[in-house]
């Protein structure tokens, strides 16, 4: 019950996690030219026409193309050199997370452009190689009083040597969960991909016509071409939280039944004690015990059976439930909310279990009970 509250309460908290971006109004739809034979011209060719015919639709804000879409269980990574921090021989290159972007990507997404600007026209084929990366990546390599040391450095992709252009803010691109990770951006007129994945800003209510726009553009380009994953990009970022949800509702599931067993459990063990108590209760009633006296001697039974299972849960998930620090989203591992009120339920719920057999045992005829053996 506890690790099933903790996951409740995660995803709870999943929803006020900064993301940095916004994916509410965006939609995205998924292309692999691959499959319908496409070299890198015609490809290029489709991608323009696309685009211009997109951002024409009624209800459309922003259109851009992206070769990842962030949180939804795919990513890219690089390695990249830095002058000045070259990795000594026995270590290996950092490792930095990728995406290939057009120019109207981060005006998309609504993610901020910190310094530096975005690509433009400019950055086109055999012009130099350039990037925009995320504030990580200017801390860490560059650091200085101002993210602006950054702009016009260059590091290396293999031997290719790419110049920073833009600084734009940490976001989230595995989990939500996860430290700032360092990030790279390149441009896709640098960079063309096949695979690549259309994202969309659109009015409030105008999702419907502004898809059925695009799938009527895209059959006008190519009929055969199939289109993949249509749907919110905030679905698309729903993937990151189904292990979550799995284990929130595995957790609960077995909680549940738990929590019934505990209760069939301590219902029967009260019931029968209480029955084999019937010649002592109906001589307390015969000296004098209220109805109230009854029902108390009754009931404590049940929860002192309760506080010690309760007891024990809480010391064993105090200890067990540290295993899960990572996979929780705003909230401890020994969340105090948490752990409180699954002591609090299991209570009430012995409490509810062993008053009917308290109850009944207040209705003890004392003269009947006297005889009974």
């Amino acid at each position: 019950l506890i690790t099933a509250g903790l996951f409740l309460r995660s995803l709870q908290n999943a929803g006020s996690i900064d993301l940095g971006f916004r994916p509410e109004g965006v939609q995205t739809v998924s292309f692999d030219l691959r499959t319908q034979g496409y070299d890198e011209s015609k490809g290029r060719e489709f991608y323009r026409q696309l685009l211009e015919r997109v951002t024409v639709l009624p209800g459309v804000g922003a259109v851009s193309l992206a070769r990842m879409v962030p949180l939804n269980g795919n990513n890219m990574s690089t390695s990249i050199n830095v002058a000045g921090k070259e990795p000594s021989a026995d270590q290996r290159p950092p490792m930095v997370g990728l995406n290939v972007v057009d120019a109207r990507y981060f005006e998309t997404i609504q993610m901020p452009l910190l310094r530096g600007r975005t690509f433009n026209e400019t950055d086109r084929r055999g012009a130099p190689l350039v990037a925009i990366v995320n504030e990580t990546i200017a801390r860490r390599f560059y650091p200085g009083s101002d993210l602006s040391t950054a702009l016009g450095q260059a590091f290396t992709f293999d031997t290719e040597r790419v110049s920073i252009v833009g600084i734009v803010k940490d976001a989230k691109y595995n989990t939500l969960g996860e430290d700032p990770q360092p990030f790279v951006y390149t441009p896709f007129e640098q960079s063309y991909s096949g695979e690549m994945t259309l994202h969309i800003r659109t009015a409030p209510n105008a999702a419907a016509s502004v898809l059925a726009g695009v799938r009527h553009e895209v059959g006008a380009l190519d009929k055969d071409l199939p289109l993949l994953n249509v749907m919110p990009m905030t679905e698309q970022i729903g993937f990151s939280l189904v292990p979550l949800r799995l284990a929130a509702t595995v957790g609960g599931t077995l909680g549940t039944v738990g929590l019934l067993l505990a209760a069939i459990g301590i219902f029967g063990v009260v019931n029968y004690s209480a029955s084999q108590r019937t010649r002592e209760i109906g001589i307390r009633m015969a000296l004098g015990a209220q109805k109230w006296d009854v029902l108390r001697l009754v009931i404590r039974q049940g929860l002192w059976l309760a506080l010690a299972g309760v007891g024990i849960g809480l010391a064993v998930s105090c200890a067990l439930t540290r295993t899960l620090g990572s996979l929780l989203y705003g909230v401890g591992a020994t969340d105090p909310l948490v752990f409180i009120g699954t002591a609090l339920l299991l209570v009430s719920v012995a409490f509810i279990a062993s008053y009917q057999p308290a109850r009944r045992a207040t209705k003890v005829d004392p003269l009947v009970a006297l005889r009974y053996e």
